[in-house]
């Protein structure tokens, strides 16, 4: 869906009346050809140079706020702090679009810079150029024995117009913004797989390998339980022994037909079945720790695969330095969102809760495991997941645990719902509950004990996952 150039004169006129005014704050680097700034007004700007479908648009409202931490992402972010946005056109028959922009440069004075924005499908560019149309940056660059060079202190140049005239087209803003949109789903998810990519597979693989160790625990276990009684085939042995002589091959025992080794006397053939029920009943012992281990393993895995097709980029990047999991240097972020709940302890009682929508759904659905433990929220209206982490909890535990969901969600009283964890499920968007029975509390007020403890409150690890 790449624009032509009446496409992307009518839409730099829809882009001027809702920019014009508007500050440029946090410039964020999404991948190596998106990129946003956030605007004095919260919205988004972005910036895609993706072959094909170059464009330029207001939303990535979903789009996480880390940055990769690129050269090109640090110059840019200092050059265009706080700029004010003056004017956005286009070059008449050209697929190019200009910001007018006032930055307040490194001695604190007001100069004018632009922003020209190259929406050529082959080979689109962003170039940032001073008063004088000089290149300050650019996010490629063309050496100077090219026909058109453009490198820092060079004065920038159209591109070279050829034959081609542009055909007039009916712009249908609403329809190429749905399309940018679209577009930025497959983006963000593609960013997340490519930072990750090593590690899904690193996961994968452990998950098989649990599942092989499994199976061959389940195996041996199934081996063992064969002969663990074999112990009675020895005591037969010595009880009819007279019947017993080197060279047998079988005996029949309560109905079933047991082999002999005809090589062994009666006594070793004896001797033969207790080492076997031994060793079943060693391995049946092991087997068990082992199988539970093996099991924790899988599930580790299966756990963190979740979280990374469930999170995005940020999400991962912040759980990522408790889990021995970081993105590649070139994939490095500069800031994360918060992921990882809170908590607060009073002698063996825990109780955690998120402070966004983020960090309720990784509490409810993925860090905690226990589904007897007891859930906390709000009861009309939005508001913290909490959950209490005690065998067996007294009123004053759970009390506590009302106060703290109430804390959690900024307020200083009202109506708490609890129940299991077993009965809450995941919603249809992230931090939605839906829970099944319920009990509930008022508080008109809040303890001071619970002010206190809330005070507390730090930042759990993944060590302590329940």
């Amino acid at each position: 869906m790449a624009l032509n150039a009446s496409s992307v004169k009518s839409l730099s006129v829809s882009l001027n009346e809702k920019l014009k005014g508007e500050y440029l704050q946090g410039f964020n680097e999404f991948d190596q050809d998106s990129f946003f700034w956030s605007l004095s007004n919260k919205e988004k700007l972005v910036f895609s140079l993706a072959h094909g479908f170059p464009r330029v648009y207001i939303g990535g409202k979903d789009l996480t706020q880390s940055s990769l931490n690129t050269a090109f992402s640090s110059s840019i972010r200092k050059l265009l702090s706080h700029a004010k946005i003056l004017e956005v056109r286009s070059f008449d028959n050209e697929r190019i679009m200009t910001f007018a922009l006032e930055r307040t440069n490194e001695v604190y004075k007001k100069e004018n810079v632009t922003l020209v924005f190259e929406m050529i499908p082959a080979k689109p560019r962003l170039l940032l150029l001073d008063e004088d149309k000089k290149i300050i940056i650019s996010t490629n660059y063309s050496p100077l024995e090219s026909k058109r060079p453009l490198l820092r202190g060079l004065t920038y140049a159209l591109p070279e117009k050829g034959n081609y005239v542009p055909k007039e087209e009916v712009f249908d803003y609403d329809l190429y913004l749905a399309k940018c949109l679209e577009e930025e789903n497959k983006i963000k998810e593609s960013r997340k797989k490519n930072r990750f990519a090593p590690y899904i597979k690193t996961l994968k693989t452990k998950a098989k390998t649990a599942q092989r160790k499994i199976k061959a625990i389940e195996e041996d276990i199934k081996e063992a339980n064969e002969h663990i009684n074999d112990s009675i085939y020895g005591d037969y042995i010595y009880t009819e022994f007279s019947s017993f002589h080197k060279g047998d091959e079988s005996f029949v025992y309560e109905g079933k037909t047991i082999k002999l080794d005809p090589r062994k006397s009666p006594q070793e053939n004896a001797a033969s079945f207790y080492k076997r029920a031994k060793k079943a009943k060693a391995t049946l012992e092991q087997s068990k720790l082992h199988l539970e281990k093996a099991k924790q393993e899988e599930e580790n895995a299966l756990t963190l695969l979740e979280m990374i097709d469930t999170l995005d980029g940020a999400a991962l990047e912040e759980i990522g330095p408790s889990l021995g999991i970081l993105p590649s240097p070139k994939h490095k972020e500069i800031e994360g969102t918060g992921l990882l709940p809170f908590q607060v302890k009073e002698g063996d009682t825990r109780i955690l809760f998120g402070k966004n929508s983020k960090q309720n759904d990784f509490l409810s659905f993925l860090y905690v495991n226990d589904k007897d433990a007891l859930w906390f929220h709000v009861a009309k209206g939005p508001g913290s997941h909490a959950i209490l982490l005690k065998d067996k909890p007294s009123k004053e535990d759970i009390s506590l645990a009302c106060e703290i969901a109430l804390l959690a969600s900024s307020l200083d009283g009202g109506e708490i719902m609890y129940t299991e964890r077993r009965n809450i499920k995941r919603g249809s968007y992230v931090g939605q509950a839906i829970v099944k029975t319920y009990q509930s509390a008022y508080f008109s007020k809040i303890s001071e004990k619970a002010k206190a403890l809330y005070e507390t409150a730090e930042k759990v690890s993944l060590s302590n996952k329940k």
